[in-house]
C-alpha cells in the first residue's frame, strides 16, 4: 500500500487515494489515523471525476496526480479512460506522474529472477499484467488523454538520479524497460 500521505503529509496538503473499494476497506482497517481521503472507485465503471469532486477535490486548484504501479494491471481502454478522467477534473497547471510497464521483457538471468520474484509477490492477488506498452506508445497515450508530456524517464535514469549512491541499493541493476512520464495540464 502507498504510504505517501503519512510520509509527506504537510499543512495545507490533502491527499486523495482512489482505489478499488475492497482494497480501500482493507487499507483503512490496517492504516494509522490521518492519511488520505479515501475515494473507493472501480476504474471499470465509476465516474472518477465525480467521485473526486464529491470527496472534496477542487477542480479549480492545480493538483498533482500520481498513477504509479497501476497501468499494467488494467486494460488499455481503462487506462485511457482513467487518464482522460483525471485530465477532465484537472485545473490548468496540474501535473501527472504515471508509469508504464514495458511490452518486451528483459532477457538476462538477473532480470528473469526479478520478474519471477514479482510474479511470486502477486500470487493470490489476481493481479496479472494486462497492459504492457513500449515507451513511445505510452507517451502517445498520455498525450491523447488530455495531458502534455513534459518529461519521459526510463527506470534506470530515475534510479540513478533519485536514489543516493550511499543508500546501499542496487541502482546499477535497474533496467531501462519501465517508463515514467511527467505531464502537465495546459
Amino acid at each position: 500500500y502507498d504510504s505517501r500521505p503519512w510520509r509527506f503529509g504537510a499543512d495545507g496538503v490533502r491527499f486523495f487515494e482512489v482505489d478499488h473499494p475492497a482494497t480501500q476497506e482493507d487499507k483503512r482497517r490496517r492504516a494509522p489515523g490521518g492519511g488520505p481521503v479515501f475515494v473507493p472507485a472501480d476504474f471499470l465503471g465509476d465516474d472518477i471525476e465525480a467521485l473526486l469532486v464529491d470527496a472534496g477535490l477542487d477542480p479549480e486548484v492545480p493538483t498533482v496526480f500520481v498513477v504509479e504501479g497501476v497501468t499494467m494491471y488494467l486494460d488499455e481502454a481503462v487506462v485511457r479512460h482513467l487518464l482522460g478522467s483525471l485530465a477532465e477534473v484537472a485545473a490548468p497547471g496540474s501535473r501527472l506522474a504515471v508509469d508504464f510497464y514495458p511490452a518486451s521483457r528483459p532477457v538476462t538471468g538477473v532480470h528473469r529472477r526479478q520478474l519471477t520474484l514479482q510474479k511470486v509477490a502477486r500470487v493470490g492477488s489476481s493481479e496479472g499484467f494486462r497492459f504492457c506498452v513500449d515507451r513511445q506508445t505510452a507517451v502517445e497515450l498520455v498525450a491523447a488523454s488530455g495531458w502534455e508530456p513534459a518529461r519521459v524517464v526510463p527506470d534506470r535514469e530515475a534510479a540513478l538520479t533519485l536514489v543516493p549512491t550511499d543508500a546501499g541499493l542496487p541502482r546499477d541493476m535497474v533496467t531501462d524497460a519501465k517508463t515514467h512520464i511527467a505531464a502537465v495540464k495546459r
